[in-house]
């Protein structure tokens, strides 16, 4: 994994750290802090590393049941990002914890 790679797995899970959060949203939290650093992020480089963190375990991709009013773990897919909210996981949530210790 590279520098960029890193920052933005690293980014992509700042956004998703306290509460469900929709693509647009991630897009976003991840493109102000790039700005911020003098960068450009494409949505399909954020997709990718959401899809990689959930890979990883870091995070899961979930579909809002407003009948039931509370969410549900989805499958990830990129066709469907409108429609999906992402959460870190307990796993996830310890990793960027220690991160932002460390960083």
């Amino acid at each position: 994994m590279n520098d960029r790679q890193r920052w933005l797995k690293e980014s992509v899970m700042s956004a998703i750290a306290n509460d469900y959060e929709d693509f647009d949203m991630v897009c976003a939290e991840v493109s102000k802090w790039a700005r911020e650093r003098g960068l450009t992020v494409e949505r399909e480089e954020i997709a990718d590393a959401l899809q990689r963190v959930i890979d990883e375990g870091y995070a899961d991709a979930f579909i809002y049941l407003p009948e039931r009013q509370r969410y549900e773990v989805a499958s990830f897919s990129s066709h469907e990002l409108s429609d999906l909210w992402f959460y870190l996981t307990e796993k996830g949530k310890r990793f960027w914890e220690q991160e932002a210790r460390s960083g």
